[in-house]
């Protein structure tokens, strides 16, 4: 081996193995891809990042913060700040010697919320995930109630009238078991 070729080996190898280093042990990647996957097969997504958990779910904002106090009376954790602005809503409890839980929702849509989740002043991943799900089973009727409207509304029919029009789509005809 050369006196350059082993020097390129010196430099090169380190390198490389701090890259792959930096690419398979951080925290956010395995993360964002474990929340996509699992996360899947819920009403909505969810992400952990920077301390915070986000997720969307099919739920107006008033539901979202109705299901939020029924979670704060359940585990039982005392609501210390409230906050409304027109399209975001916080909420700060704290457990008696414990971390705050602090939630923002945001109005997306009439139907869609995305919750911000944060335990803590750094934030704690297991137990925001821990906090969404019981959010989760809290907010499940209305989700469940809203994806069943969507399904069963049907198509309005449209009428132009004028010489040169027909109807774009007839009404729906009613099915008669």
């Amino acid at each position: 081996m050369t006196w350059r070729t082993q020097k390129r080996l010196t430099l090169t190898v380190p390198l490389l193995l701090v890259l792959w280093m930096t690419l398979t042990t951080g925290c956010a990647a395995p993360i964002l891809l474990a929340t996509a996957g699992a996360s899947a097969a819920r009403a909505g997504t969810s992400a952990y990042a920077n301390g915070e958990l986000r997720a969307a779910r099919l739920t107006t904002m008033d539901e979202t913060w109705e299901a939020i106090h029924e979670l704060c009376e359940e585990l039982q954790i005392e609501i210390e700040t409230v906050q409304k602005q027109p399209r975001s809503w916080y909420l700060m409890a704290r457990e008696p010697g414990g971390p705050e839980i602090r939630f923002r929702i945001v109005r997306r849509s009439e139907v869609m919320t995305q919750i911000r989740i944060r335990i803590g002043f750094i934030g704690d991943a297991a137990t925001s995930r821990l906090v969404l799900e019981r959010l989760d089973a809290k907010l499940m009727p209305y989700a469940t109630h809203r994806l069943e409207e969507l399904r069963h509304q049907r198509p309005q029919s449209v009428e132009v009238e004028g010489p040169d029009f027909e109807p774009i789509m007839a009404p729906p005809e009613e099915v008669t078991p």
